[in-house]
């Protein structure tokens, strides 16, 4: 996937165009520091690229009380 800077953060957030709320689908999320499509993004997965959800949801611009799942 094509990568993009987002808060001076890297990502894939470009094949997106720009928009994080993209990477949520009906059947899948995207995670958008490595691509890989889930079901959810845990606390486990999070924490494999040194985040916390709450990190996660300000470094990519989501809402905190959205949940990180499809």
């Amino acid at each position: 996937m094509e990568t993009a800077t987002v808060n001076g953060a890297p990502g894939v957030l470009g094949a997106f165009g720009g928009d994080p709320r993209r990477a949520i689908q009906e059947d899948a999320i995207t995670c958008l520091v490595c691509g890989g499509p889930f079901r959810q993004l845990n606390n486990f997965h999070l924490r494999l690229h040194g985040l916390t959800a709450e990190a996660y949801k300000e470094r990519f611009g989501y809402n905190l009380g959205r949940p990180l799942m499809c």
